[in-house]
C-alpha cells in the first residue's frame, strides 16, 4: 500500500512540476502572440533530403530545424510541430516557440483554430492566448469555427467564439458526432438527430438515421424508412426516392450514385447528372469533386461546372480549398488552381504536397520547389 501511495504522490508532483514549467512557456507564447490574430495565410512544412525542417510562409522559405522533426501539423497561419527532443512547439506570425516541453495526446490542424489536447487538458488558442478551456475532456473533435467533446458527467459541450457551450447535460457516447467546419451533427439523450450551428440546436430527425456524413453546411443520410435526405443551409431537401448505393459529402456538395447506377451531384440545392452510369471512382475533399469514367478520362466538378481535365487517370492526385493537383503520364505536375489548369513543373516529380493553395513538390529528394500564387520558390540551402 505504502509503494502505490508514493507512485500517486510521485505522479502529482510530477504533474504540478509540468504544469508550473507550461505555464512559463505560455507566458512567453503569450507575449509572442501579443497584437495579433489567427487567420488564414498561405503557409505550407516540408523535410529536404537530410531531414532539416522547413516552413514556407507568404513567399519565404524559412529553415527551423536541424534535426528530424517527429510530426508536424500545418493550418491555415501556423506550423505545429514535435522536434527531436519531443518538444511541441508552433511557427506563427514569423517565428517559432516552444508550448511545452511534451508531446500533445491530440492537435487540432484547421484552417482557423488552433487547439490541442494533453493528457486530458483541453487546450486552445484565442484572443493571442492559449488557456486550458477543460481538464477533462475526451473524444475532441476539431472544425475551422468549433471544437466538440463530451466532459467527465459526460456533458456534450462545443467550443465557439472563445466560449465554451453545454449543449447537452448527458450526451449518448454510443453514437457517433461529427464537428464539420462550421458545425455539429450529433445525437442527444433522447437519441434524436441534432445539429448545431450558428449558436443553435435544430433537430432533424426523432429517430437516429442508419448513417450520416458532413461538411461544411452540408449533411446527408439516410433515415430509418430508407429516406435519402441532405440537410444543407438549415433546409431539408430528398434528392431520391430510393437510397444511393454510395455517396459522398464535401463542402456545400453530395455526389452519389443512385439506385439505377445513375452518378448525381446535389451542389446549392439543386441536382445535375454528371454521368448515366457510375463513374470507375470519385472522390470529394473541400469543395472540389473528383471523378473518372470507364474510359479512365479525367473530370472535376467545381464551383457547379463540369470539367473534363484529362483523358486519363493520374498517378498521384492532392486536393485542399480550390486547388486539385495531379501528374500527368510523364509524371510532370500539373494543377487546377482556382478555377484555372495551369502547368506546374515541365520535369516529373517524386513527391508533393498540397496545404491550401501552397504546393511543395520534389522532382529529386534534394531538389525542392514550392508554387504559391503564380510563382515558383526553389529551395536554396545555404
Amino acid at each position: 500500500m505504502g509503494r502505490i501511495i508514493g507512485t500517486v504522490i510521485a505522479e502529482i508532483l510530477a504533474y504540478i512540476y509540468y504544469m508550473k514549467k507550461s505555464f512559463l512557456l505560455l507566458v512567453t507564447f503569450y507575449l509572442f502572440l501579443s497584437c495579433t490574430k489567427l487567420w488564414a495565410q498561405n503557409i505550407g512544412a516540408f523535410e529536404d533530403d537530410q531531414k532539416w525542417f522547413y516552413v514556407f510562409d507568404n513567399g519565404e522559405i524559412k529553415r527551423l530545424e536541424f534535426n528530424p522533426v517527429k510530426s508536424f501539423y500545418v493550418g491555415g497561419s501556423y506550423v505545429a510541430y514535435v522536434d527531436f527532443q519531443n518538444r511541441f512547439k508552433v511557427y506563427y506570425n514569423g517565428k517559432a516557440n516552444e508550448l511545452q516541453d511534451a508531446v500533445p495526446s491530440q492537435v487540432g490542424n484547421t484552417d482557423f483554430l488552433f487547439g490541442y489536447m494533453y493528457f486530458r487538458n483541453l487546450k486552445i488558442l484565442w484572443n493571442n492566448k492559449i488557456e486550458t478551456y477543460d481538464t477533462w475532456s475526451y473524444r475532441t473533435q476539431f472544425g475551422d469555427s468549433m471544437i466538440a467533446y463530451i466532459d467527465y458527467m459526460n456533458a456534450m459541450k462545443v467550443f465557439q467564439n472563445g466560449a465554451i457551450t453545454t449543449l447537452e447535460n448527458w450526451a449518448d457516447t454510443t453514437f457517433d458526432f461529427k464537428v464539420a467546419d462550421n458545425m455539429l451533427v450529433y445525437f442527444d439523450q433522447n437519441r434524436a438527430m441534432c445539429v448545431y450551428t450558428h449558436g443553435e440546436k435544430t433537430t432533424i430527425e426523432s429517430i437516429a438515421p442508419k448513417e450520416f456524413k458532413a461538411e461544411r453546411n452540408t449533411i446527408a443520410y439516410t433515415d430509418y424508412i430508407d429516406n435519402f435526405k441532405v440537410y444543407y443551409k438549415d433546409q431539408m431537401y430528398n434528392p431520391e426516392s430510393f437510397p444511393p448505393k454510395n455517396y459522398q459529402v464535401g463542402e456545400n456538395i453530395v455526389a452519389y450514385v443512385t439506385n439505377d447506377n445513375t452518378f448525381k451531384v446535389f451542389y446549392d440545392g439543386e441536382v445535375e447528372t454528371l454521368m448515366d452510369i457510375a463513374p470507375k471512382s470519385y472522390s470529394i475533399k473541400q469543395n472540389i469533386l473528383t471523378y473518372t469514367d470507364n474510359q479512365g478520362f479525367f473530370y472535376c466538378f467545381y464551383k457547379g461546372q463540369k470539367i473534363r481535365l484529362e483523358n486519363f487517370t493520374p498517378a498521384k492526385t492532392a486536393v485542399d480549398n480550390n486547388v486539385l493537383i495531379y501528374t500527368d503520364l510523364d509524371m510532370r505536375l500539373k494543377a487546377f488552381y482556382n478555377g484555372e489548369q495551369i502547368n506546374v513543373s515541365n520535369e516529373s516529380v517524386q513527391q508533393l504536397q498540397l496545404y491550401n493553395n501552397v504546393i511543395i513538390y520534389k522532382p529529386l529528394p534534394y531538389k525542392i520547389f514550392v508554387y504559391w500564387n503564380g510563382k515558383t520558390y526553389p529551395l536554396e540551402k545555404n
